[in-house]
């Protein structure tokens, strides 16, 4: 079977040749595109990203001194020692909270003036229904500092404050007001700040604050530091990596177009799609085998019925048509190569073709070589009965399907 569906594929070939070059032209030229856009023209997208330009780092570092009183620590706090960057101070042993403020940013250029001032703020705050209602405020300055700064420079600006003193100042106005509220105490900071960074313009004033909560005989201060990043939009065009289809199955498309118009070429200018004699004769006749096998029964004819009148068939389907018109079966020979059909006292047969060579590219003879005689005829030996002899196929030919 796998023969003759090579047979049929060059007398389409052979037949269609002009569409076959045609699809193969198309689909080379879809290829090449999906090729070029892969390659050629990836795609690309644009992309929008927030990119850093600068970064502005400020931080608190505190501490306090105990200080010696009428009511010993036992041992606890050595009088005179300090004691640093602690969660909780105790307001009868260390009244003055201590600290510094620092600052400096960072970028890849740029110059900037900074002025800083720091403050104690005071206030009572109590609960509300949305938000925390403040009953009043006090505010001191705590120092001032100016200074010009590079990337990576800072500016230290120290603050001192006493709590216990600010405590006791803000009970004496709670009792002289009577606010229900609590004393919230902090350090804030205010940085303006002028200049160039990261080759931006700067013009801008940043907040910062140390918290401190007055809680009885102790106060509490929180963590405080804080580093700022200062970014702009920046697009960024990014190519996509061309995807499995793109990047291999349209190269493989163009090279298989490229290759099956080549190879159609050089088979249509050799003359291997056109079918020889033999060849469309075998196609035709396993195609009528095919076709009419309800009609054809495996019987081996009895001695008598080979000395009927014969009539020839030219085609199996011409068979099929008598056995049709007469009623009766089509009969194979076991040997498969003979048909017949026995009606009336005569014998209507078809004898198959021979199959072609298996290589399918047996040498042709040319016009001229049996012109010259290099070629000859060879004369059909005859049966006894007087019908055509079909030989065996020998062991280059292939025994039919």
């Amino acid at each position: 079977m796998a023969r003759v569906n090579r047979l049929r594929i060059r007398a389409f070939l052979d037949r269609q040749f002009a569409l076959a070059v045609l699809v193969l032209v198309v689909l080379a030229g879809v290829g090449g595109v999906l090729t070029y856009d892969a390659y050629a023209q990836p795609n690309t997208t644009v992309q929008t990203n927030e990119v850093t330009v600068w970064e502005a780092d400020g931080s608190f570092t505190h501490g306090a001194t105990v200080v010696d009183n009428e009511t010993k620590t036992a041992g606890a706090f050595e009088p005179g020692a300090t004691v640093q960057n602690r969660s909780v101070y105790f307001q009868s042993i260390m009244p003055v909270l201590n600290g510094t403020f620092r600052y400096g940013y960072a970028a890849d250029s740029g110059e900037l003036d900074a002025t800083v001032r720091s403050r104690l703020v005071v206030r009572s705050v109590g609960r509300g229904r949305e938000r925390p209602i403040e009953y009043w405020r006090q505010t001191r300055s705590l120092g001032r500092e100016e200074v010009t700064l590079a990337p990576g420079e800072r500016v230290r600006v120290p603050f001192s404050v006493n709590v216990t003193e600010a405590a006791a100042t803000a009970d004496q106005v709670r009792e002289r007001v009577g606010d229900p509220g609590q004393t919230r105490a902090s350090v804030n900071v205010t940085v303006a700040l002028t200049g160039t960074a990261g080759g931006r313009d700067i013009d801008r004033t940043l907040q910062y604050a140390l918290p401190v909560r007055i809680e009885g005989g102790v106060y509490r201060v929180d963590e405080a530091a804080s580093t700022r990043a200062f970014t702009q939009p920046e697009r960024v065009t990014v190519t996509e990596s061309p995807g499995p289809l793109s990047a291999y199955g349209a190269p493989g498309l163009l090279a298989l177009s490229l290759s099956g118009l080549v190879a159609l070429a050089v088979a249509r200018r050799g003359g291997r799609l056109t079918l020889t004699d033999t060849e469309r004769a075998w196609v035709a006749y396993r195609d009528d085998r095919a076709d009419f096998d309800d009609w054809i029964s495996t019987v081996r004819l009895p001695a008598e019925a080979e000395s009927l009148p014969v009539g020839e068939a030219g085609t199996l389907a011409d068979l099929v048509n008598v056995a049709i018109d007469t009623d009766n079966a089509v009969l194979e020979s076991p040997d498969g190569d003979t048909y017949h059909v026995v009606h009336d006292d005569f014998r209507y047969t078809f004898t198959a073709p021979s199959a072609p060579l298996a290589a399918d590219s047996a040498p042709r003879a040319s016009a001229d070589a049996v012109a010259d005689g290099s070629v000859r005829d060879e004369p059909d030996r005859g049966r006894d009965d007087g019908q055509p002899t079909t030989s065996a196929p020998s062991a280059a030919e292939e025994r039919p399907d």
